[in-house]
């Protein structure tokens, strides 16, 4: 009988809601890979619940390692079991110390794929199909809006105003993702 290993999203693992030590799998795309000369890459993979990436440590040792690992690109899709330990690297909490990874997709031309780990203009993410920044940046000023809008809604629902946000807004959002996906 095979162990069920529980999967979680990288915002939850980040945020400390799963014990150290665990096995666990996560699903998401490679942002970026770089390689150590000890024989070991460092995965950053992002399944978009949050903002920041799960380190995911790949040795060397992986059955795959050679064949698939040392030629991800940003935008593969992989899926990668392992042990969540903690991160003796400043800045983030946790790492996957990867026992499995799995990829299930590819970038067909990594050389013309649009999307890096640079910075990119909004006119730049709107051309290009994959905006998952932009839909960040999006994501972000919209969470400012309501932080700024909530006092003002909540003062005119208190002296009994009905109030209603015009759709301006959703439609600058329609537009963009329009832009982005088709």
């Amino acid at each position: 009988m095979k162990k069920h290993i529980a999967t979680y999203a990288t915002a939850d693992l980040l945020a400390g809601k799963v014990p150290v030590n665990s096995t666990i799998t996560a699903h998401g795309w490679v942002r970026t890979r770089r390689d150590s000369k000890a024989g070991v890459s460092f995965i950053a993979l992002s399944d978009g619940s949050g903002f920041e990436p799960l380190q995911v440590v790949a040795a060397n040792s992986l059955p795959n390692y050679q064949e698939e690992i040392l030629k991800l690109t940003s935008g593969c899709a992989i899926i990668a079991t392992g042990k969540l330990v903690a991160s003796p690297a400043v800045g983030q909490p946790v790492e996957l110390q990867a026992e499995n990874i799995e990829v299930v997709g590819w970038i067909d031309d990594p050389d013309t794929y649009p999307i890096s780990p640079k910075y990119h203009t909004l006119e730049y993410l709107r051309e290009h199909a994959n905006c998952v920044r932009a839909l960040m940046l999006l994501v972000q000023s919209l969470a400012l809006d309501i932080v700024f809008l909530w006092p003002f809604i909540g003062f005119f629902t208190n002296v009994d105003f009905i109030g209603f946000i015009l759709p301006l807004l959703p439609q600058v959002i329609a537009k963009v993702l329009v832009k982005c996906y088709v």
